[in-house]
């Protein structure tokens, strides 16, 4: 229900808290792959890489997510 009021009412602070959410999220994973390749049970080559790369995909997004909304408002106010 946030997610779809966020689509709607495009709030700033919600979209905020949202990105803090995932890019969180996306950290704590990241501890977890890196946990595991530390203790020698999973490796890169493993096929791991991809969870780190859509890790990686998702902490671009979260930021994106924190940043759209203010370059979205700076464009409409100068009128492009």
């Amino acid at each position: 229900m946030v997610l779809l009021a966020n689509i709607f009412l495009q709030n700033i602070v919600i979209r905020a808290i949202f990105g803090i959410i995932f890019i969180l999220g996306s950290l704590y994973m990241t501890l977890a792959l890196f946990s595991d390749i530390a203790k020698g049970k999973a490796t890169l080559a493993g096929g791991y890489w991809v969870g780190l790369v859509l890790i990686i995909i998702t902490i671009a997004m979260s930021v994106l997510l924190i940043l759209g909304y203010e370059k979205n408002k700076q464009l409409s106010e100068t009128g492009q």
